[in-house]
């Protein structure tokens, strides 16, 4: 993978039983993804003070790009409306789409591909939904796109053609709300779902088409505020990428004048600035400019012989320093490790000798 990183959880599979037999076939079983589970809050992962959403969107989709991995992101409102046994708001509200899931119903879809997911209330539940179903077909990919396709309040408004389709999805062109194609008795149309709002954070367009309901979605990031991410659609972004990253292109916002490397950078120095948050930027620079080793991943471990203990976006060994640890857990460790924490905009070169 591109980055390091250590999830809060790791699920992997040690065999799996269909109708309580084995399944031993080989092809079978190396279709099984591990499930890589991050555990996010919103201090320590969207606030002005800790902007790292970026960076965990670039290491999530690193984990899915992979191959053999997928993530799956939980916010701690998520374990709470679980325990509560709560909606979020990416579960189906069957009063307002009532119209097309009723219209759905009458389809040969229904009966295929109508799943657990669609009753799901929120991401946990969700994430069960996703073990309780492991090996990786073309009928979960469908599933997924008929619970999505479920988000319109009238059946094929708003609908594009193929043509259409994809210049909404290149985020060239507005959606109108109330745009129909002219020909929809063979369902050889996209739908946009309206899973979630308008969002300061993110333009999400998911399309489904009617006819065989492949999906296609992208997610456009928006420039990240200096106050720090709204805490709701920061979960929300969560919610619908966690079901989307096999299928989902995503954009990131164009920032590079945020952090105005010198013209002595080589092109590898400039792409070192994508591993870290913007509030590291002047660190790193300061780092490239003097020839600092440091992790150019965005990463810095303190290990024992039992393993991972802590983790932190930048640290020197030599000196026991580290910036930004990934959480007060982390924090703590470092600390009781002899290690010293500094903020970004008290670091100087003093610190680590120079």
């Amino acid at each position: 993978m591109r980055y390091q990183t250590v999830s809060d959880f790791y699920i992997s599979c040690s065999d799996i039983q269909q109708n309580g037999f084995p399944i031993e076939d080989t092809e079978v079983l190396e279709s099984v993804k591990d499930i890589a589970v991050y555990l996010d809050g919103y201090t320590y992962h969207a606030s002005k003070e800790n902007q790292r959403f970026l960076t965990d969107m670039q290491r999530r989709m690193a984990i899915a790009e992979s191959g053999d991995k997928t993530t799956w992101t939980l916010t701690w409102d998520d374990l709470e409306l679980f325990d509560q046994w709560q909606k979020d708001i990416i579960s189906l509200d069957h009063g307002r789409f009532r119209n097309t899931i009723q219209a759905f119903q009458r389809t040969l879809h229904w009966p295929t591909y109508k799943s657990e997911l669609i009753e799901a209330r929120n991401s946990m539940e969700r994430l069960l939904w996703q073990l309780a179903h492991p090996i990786e077909t073309d009928k979960n990919k469908l599933k997924i796109a008929l619970f999505f396709a479920l988000f319109q309040d009238t059946l094929a408004r708003p609908s594009f053609t193929n043509e259409e389709a994809e210049t909404i999805l290149a985020m060239t062109s507005l959606i109108d709300p109330d745009h129909e194609v002219a020909e929809k008795a063979k369902g050889d149309f996209y739908m946009l779902s309206e899973v979630i709002g308008e969002s300061s954070l993110y333009d999400a367009r998911i399309l489904i088409k009617l006819r065989n309901l492949d999906l296609k979605s992208t997610i456009q990031l928006k420039e990240i505020p200096a106050t720090g991410l709204d805490k709701d659609e920061w979960q929300h972004i969560w919610r619908i990428y966690n079901l989307l990253q096999k299928y989902c292109d995503v954009r990131f916002y164009n920032a590079d004048a945020e952090h105005d490397p010198s013209e002595s950078h080589t092109r590898e120095d400039e792409e070192v600035f994508n591993y870290f948050d913007p509030e590291l930027h002047s660190v790193v620079a300061l780092l490239i400019q003097n020839n600092v080793p440091f992790n150019h991943e965005g990463s810095y471990f303190l290990e024992n012989e039992k393993g991972l203990v802590a983790e932190a976006a930048i640290g020197f060994s030599n000196v026991r320093i580290v910036i930004r640890p990934l959480s007060d857990l982390d924090r703590e460790a470092f600390e009781n490790a002899g290690y010293t924490v500094v903020e970004p905009g008290d670091f100087n070169l003093k610190m680590i000798g120079l």
